[in-house]
Order: C-alpha cells, then sequence, then structure tokens
C-alpha cells in the first residue's frame, strides 16, 4: 500500500490512498461514542407527585379538622372573646383555607362588632357570606350551647381555650410527624419506626377529639351536660 511522503529525506509514512471518508452521522436520539453511559436509578424528569410520595406529612394536606369550624362559630357568636383573645388568635395556625380565612376575618373585625348579628353582619359585608352559611349548616355545630349567642361567656371562653390548645396540639403533632417522615426515610432503624408509629396514634387520637367540658352549662344554667 502506498503511504505519505515522510519528511525531507526520511521514508514514507504509511496511510489511506484516496480521501477520508466522511465521519458517520449519529442518529436523532441516539449517543455519540464518547457520551457518558445513563445513570441507573435516575430520572430525565422528575416525577409527579403520587402513590408512597403523596401519602406523607410533607406532600399531603389534611382536611380541616371539626375544631376549626367550632372555634370560628364561637368568635362568631361571642366577639368579645375574639377582642380578648385578639393577639392569640392571630398567630393560631389553621389548616383549612377556608377556616383560616374566616378566622382571619373574625381577628380583624375584633373590637368593631359587640353583638353576634353585628360580627355577622361586618363579616357578609367583607364577602364572608358563604363561610357564615356553612358554618349554620353543620348540624353538630349548631347543637353545642357553647357556640350559640345565649351562652354564658364563661362556658364559651372554656370551649374556646380547649379547642384552641388541641389545635395547637395539632399543628405541633404534625410538624413532628414531617420531621419524623423524614428522619425514616434518611435511616430507617426500630427507633425512627417507633417514633413514628408514636406520633401517627397520637395524632389520630388528637383528631378524634372534640372539645369537651366536664361540668359544662353551669353558667348557663345547664348543669350536668358536656360538649
Amino acid at each position: 500500500m502506498d503511504g505519505a511522503p515522510g519528511p525531507a529525506g526520511g521514508p514514507a509514512r504509511p496511510g489511506r490512498a484516496g480521501p477520508r471518508p466522511p465521519f458517520p452521522r449519529r442518529a436523532p436520539g441516539s449517543r455519540g461514542r464518547f457520551a457518558p453511559e445513563p445513570k441507573l436509578g435516575y430520572v430525565d424528569e422528575p416525577l409527579p407527585p403520587g402513590g408512597a410520595l403523596a401519602d406523607t406529612a410533607l406532600m399531603r394536606r389534611p382536611a380541616a379538622p371539626p375544631r376549626e369550624a367550632l372555634i370560628v362559630a364561637i368568635l362568631v357568636n361571642h366577639p368579645g372573646l375574639a377582642a380578648t383573645h385578639q393577639e392569640e388568635l392571630a398567630h393560631l395556625d389553621f389548616v383549612g383555607r377556608d377556616t383560616a380565612r374566616a378566622l382571619a376575618a373574625v381577628v380583624a373585625l375584633a373590637g368593631e362588632a359587640e353583638t353576634a348579628s353585628e360580627m355577622r353582619a361586618a363579616l357578609a359585608e367583607a364577602g364572608f357570606a358563604d363561610e357564615l352559611a356553612a358554618l349554620d349548616a353543620q348540624a353538630d355545630l349548631a347543637a353545642l350551647w357553647t357556640v350559640r349567642p345565649d351562652a354564658a361567656a364563661a362556658d364559651a371562653e372554656a370551649a374556646l381555650r380547649q379547642a384552641v390548645g388541641l389545635q395547637r396540639r395539632a399543628v405541633a403533632l404534625r410538624r413532628e410527624l414531617a420531621e419524623a417522615e423524614r428522619a425514616l426515610g434518611e435511616e430507617l432503624t426500630e427507633r425512627n419506626q417507633a417514633r413514628l408509629a408514636e406520633i401517627l396514634a397520637e395524632l389520630a387520637s388528637l383528631e378524634g377529639t372534640e372539645a369537651a367540658i366536664e361540668g359544662f352549662g353551669l353558667a348557663s344554667g345547664r348543669g350536668g351536660e358536656s360538649v
């Protein structure tokens, strides 16, 4: 085979005769010779939330517990309590979007409305007529004497305090649940599993608890009843 001329005075270098063939083109979507191999266990696009990932405290938004509606209903029918505890209520976390908006409105109107009718009129004027109608449609709330405007202020405040305490504990537990799930995902140990189970059990018990007060109704002349 003929070679290309070498340096001056040197032997010819071996090489190809004729022009170099064109470099082959890659098919669309194919990897080149030096392209990195795909990494196992990875995906090009993020996975949408679903399956086990969606069923975690970090991804799910739980439904609003009944006590959130209870707190709002007590404050609507007893505006004086909203004014008395305005600062505390302003920092209370709610899960439900509608109940959170209603609570914020009630707190903002605290001090401007002295009676239940005045508070309801102010809320309706502010665009919360639908939320008021939803509260009134809840038969469980209507059956609670602490919610009614004619309940003694002491009874209403006692129920409010207990409901607020339960709400704070529930919010704290959900934060602990998120941390426990994260810890378990990072390290699968019996200790992390036990902690997660403990939080879930307490949260389930708490979510099923209604604001109940022993001896409710004494101030309202309804001794011996409980809510």
